[in-house]
């Protein structure tokens, strides 16, 4: 069986939702082994009490250097997150040796079939990522970035290090909830990839990614065993951007 790595951030605001998308990993993916840098300790006690064995905990205070300690002092939590996005992607790839192939996950998707579609389709390429694929209502927000920071994958080899490594470097220089000279947060810094490296994969699949933002354009429908189809592929990932579970038990 391959070994999957993975790797995600979150504090205990968002705990309902990695955990959740935890769960439906491994459930999906056989083999899988998921770094989390736990925000705050409540995450990583709940984390480890839970004993999932295909967990490993991570803390701020194991990945916080200088630069990201001086970054973080004019930075919202969504802005550091943003910059701990690449900087935690790259810290497992400097500690973790015998990881040949690392994926960065957001915290708030869900995971619903198997993802050995998307790495048969990535093959021997040193990065993957994945486009908004915007509706077309909504193709004018792709002024912020073509591609979605939801799903970065990186192999060990020299493109993959190196695109890694830049993009780190970029998030700690500048990170910030806003448009300015051709960078927003994290993820405009991905427009350039494919371009840049020859070995970037974008991912194809019509059943990964789907999100409120390009979900209008899609066909569902169900299997015979029940299960959600995209365009007639298995839904792979739905990404939950800005679900809110709401005091009477209902959710927005």
């Amino acid at each position: 069986m391959i070994t999957r790595y993975f790797c995600t951030l979150f504090d205990s605001n968002y705990l309902l939702k990695g955990l959740a998308m935890i769960r439906s990993l491994e459930r999906n993916c056989r083999g899988a082994r998921i770094h989390v840098l736990c925000m705050d300790d409540q995450t990583k006690y709940i984390l480890e009490r839970l004993d999932m064995h295909f967990v490993k905990c991570i803390t701020l205070a194991e990945v916080e250097n200088e630069e990201l300690l001086k970054a973080k002092t004019d930075r919202g939590v969504a802005e550091y997150c943003w910059t701990l996005s690449s900087c935690f992607t790259w810290y497992v790839m400097q500690n973790y040796p015998e990881i040949d192939f690392l994926t960065y996950v957001d915290a708030d998707l869900l995971f619903y079939s198997d993802v050995q579609p998307l790495f048969d389709e990535i093959g021997d390429a040193s990065i993957a990522i994945i486009e908004h694929r915007f509706s077309e209502r909504l193709k004018d927000r792709e002024v912020n970035g073509r591609f979605c920071v939801e799903w970065d994958s990186f192999r060990r080899d020299e493109q993959g290090l190196v695109c890694l490594s830049r993009w780190q470097e970029q998030c700690i220089e500048w990170c910030y909830y806003r448009l300015e000279d051709g960078k927003m947060g994290d993820q405009k810094y991905l427009d350039e990839w494919p371009d840049r490296f020859s070995s970037c994969h974008i991912l194809m699949h019509p059943g990964a990614g789907i999100a409120p933002w390009n979900y209008a354009q899609y066909r569902f429908d169900k299997d015979p065993a029940g299960r959600i189809t995209v365009e007639g592929a298995p839904l792979i990932f739905y990404h939950f951007h800005q679900f809110q579970l709401l005091e009477n038990g209902k959710f927005d």
